[in-house]
């Protein structure tokens, strides 16, 4: 055997060259199984809250329509209160207008008229 020159090892480190940068070697990425699962529930979570929030924008909608009715009918109802109490007014003046005794008295004072025969107010003549 022919003898060989002995390497001398160093146990200084070596250098890196400069246009290989270190990398580590990648690992492999075991498939999760639970990924799926996860995403599932983020969905039914996201579906959850987005049913959640149309439910409630439909009652605030609902409350609004009720308060916007409930003040059109407080104010009909003011308004039906004015007009009751004008018509109350109006029947009193029509009652008083047309009582026979004061159309007598216009009829003789103002247009001055007079009967053609006696009349008495109040009774029946036939």
């Amino acid at each position: 055997m022919a003898s060989q020159p002995l390497k001398q090892e160093s146990y200084l480190p070596q250098a890196i060259p400069v246009d290989k940068p270190a990398t580590l070697p990648k690992k492999q990425r075991v498939p999760d199984r639970n990924a799926a699962v996860r995403t599932r529930d983020k969905v039914s979570v996201l579906g959850s809250l987005l049913l959640v929030t149309v439910f409630v924008l439909f009652i605030i909608s609902r409350y609004a329509t009720i308060m916007v009715n409930n003040y059109h009918i407080e104010n009909m109802q003011s308004s039906i209160k004015e007009q009751a109490s004008l018509n109350a007014s109006i029947q009193a003046q029509v009652t008083e207008l047309a009582s026979p005794t004061r159309i007598l008295a216009y009829a003789e004072n103002v247009l001055k008229m007079v009967p053609a025969t006696p009349v008495q107010v109040g009774a029946n003549n036939h």
